[in-house]
């Protein structure tokens, strides 16, 4: 969204939240546009993919460093190979009472989702999910997801098309397969590059015992969808666009170098009830992901690929995989239950995170 923000600043007492004034970056604002611009005057109306086609890696450049808004969605939707989908299957679905009530938990004070039209389109968009792809059901986390998609696009049909390539173009269904094997990868990479390049900051985690489900786990299944403010979202999914999901770890890393300064000497309890408010929080995103290009993050690709292979034999052999709230213990939603009562520390919060 091209907002950069002043430093930001730390009040001292246990429990306060970071305060940040943001502020318009009018001259880049103006060099993304010129940027785009004249790329449609030398490759013509369909400059966007014809430039990811011609120079690939310019193309991630120029969306890793954000395109301006009007043309985001059509930024994305090259980088995620999105197909045309005609039509939405919003018939009724065993998952659908779940989706109900996400509903009103989805970004529940954005001018989209105050509306009876906001709501019903991402029903909508839940709903044809669901029903097109039944082996992988409905896992809480995907509301919030598909909510950007609808903030960002304001169209339905073209949103599930996102979701859709997002998760099996792009391989975030990595995320909700049997056992969270994408998740499980991706909190490993990041305690192993936390260790290496911040061991004082890894020392202080675990020292204070704090569980990647309070935190770091939300913050991948949902691609930080759920626990940052909106405009900081869009921007780092610019970067997860242009770089893969695997980036998502470099954008973990950078966001705890930045609050740095705060997390330092701060109980459990100051962490718990700060983590909640940073939705609330418009940072410095772009120096957040200056943060995060500088740490060198293993591709994981192959071994996604391989884990996912494995993990899903292996359920096969088991129960078939429910995605419902009532799962036997020896299936995927197992996993699902045991994450649910996390949700519980954060008894303020008016939109409870289940996973």
């Amino acid at each position: 969204m091209g907002n950069k923000c002043t430093p930001i600043k730390f009040d001292q007492r246990p429990g306060t939240k970071p305060i940040v004034v943001p502020i318009i970056d009018n001259k880049k604002l103006k060099k993304q546009f010129m940027r785009w611009n004249s790329l449609e005057r030398r490759l013509g109306s369909n400059a966007i993919t014809r430039l990811r086609e011609l120079d690939h890696q310019r193309f991630k450049r120029y969306l890793a460093d954000g395109p301006p808004d009007n043309i985001r969605i059509d930024v994305w939707k090259v980088a995620l190979e999105v197909k045309k989908i005609i039509g939405l299957d919003v018939s009724a679905h065993e998952d659908h009472t779940y989706i109900e009530k996400d509903l009103d938990r989805t970004f529940p004070y954005h001018s989209f989702f105050l509306r009876k039209k906001g709501k019903r389109a991402l029903r909508d968009v839940l709903l044809t999910f669901v029903n097109n792809h039944p082996e992988l059901g409905y896992c809480q986390g995907m509301n919030s997801v598909a909510g950007v998609f609808l903030i960002v696009s304001e169209n339905a049909t073209e949103s599930y098309a996102m979701l859709k390539s997002l998760c099996y173009g792009f391989g975030a269904k990595l995320l909700y397969e049997y056992e969270f094997p994408l998740i499980s990868v991706l909190c490993q990479e990041f305690h192993s590059v936390l260790a290496e390049k911040m061991p004082d900051l890894d020392k202080f985690l675990k020292e204070i015992e704090l569980d990647d489900h309070l935190w770091l786990t939300k913050w991948f299944m949902t691609l930080f969808s759920y626990s940052f403010h909106i405009q900081c979202v869009v921007r780092m999914w610019d970067a997860v666009f242009a770089y893969g999901l695997g980036y998502m770890v470099n954008i973990a890393l950078g966001v705890l170098e930045y609050l740095k300064p705060f997390f330092i000497g701060k109980s459990l309890q100051d962490m718990l009830e700060f983590f909640p408010g940073l939705r609330e929080i418009v940072v410095d995103i772009d120096l957040v992901l200056y943060y995060s290009s500088r740490f060198v993050v293993r591709q994981m690709a192959g071994e996604l690929q391989c884990r996912s292979y494995s993990l899903s034999q292996e359920a096969d052999d088991r129960d078939p995989i429910k995605t419902n709230w009532e799962a036997t213990p020896n299936t995927t939603q197992n996993s699902k239950n045991v994450l649910e009562g996390f949700s519980e520390c954060f008894s303020n919060n008016s939109s409870k995170f289940f996973v």
